[in-house]
């Protein structure tokens, strides 16, 4: 039988554990926009609000930037190991 108290703390648990696996996907910030911080996904530059997967590594692709490409795809890549 769940009780109150004990389905109380595996919400909890469980939601402590959701933000801090969320944590664990901030960065030094995105190239041109250090204030996104996410490696996982951000605005898109030319989207407005509109979400960007990747979006350190996206940006330099489309601004055809192999050498930032390559940086993002490295922090990108420890970050998320």
């Amino acid at each position: 039988i769940v009780t109150a108290v004990d389905n109380h703390s595996y919400s909890k648990e469980l939601n402590d554990r959701i933000l801090y696996t969320e944590r664990q996907f901030i960065g030094i910030g995105l190239p041109e926009r250090p204030y996104y911080r996410h490696v996982l996904q951000a605005p898109g530059l030319y989207q407005g609000y509109a979400p960007q997967v990747l979006p350190g590594i996206s940006q330099a692709i489309r601004a055809q930037n192999q050498r930032v490409a390559q940086v993002q795809t490295e922090l990108t890549a420890r970050v998320i190991t």
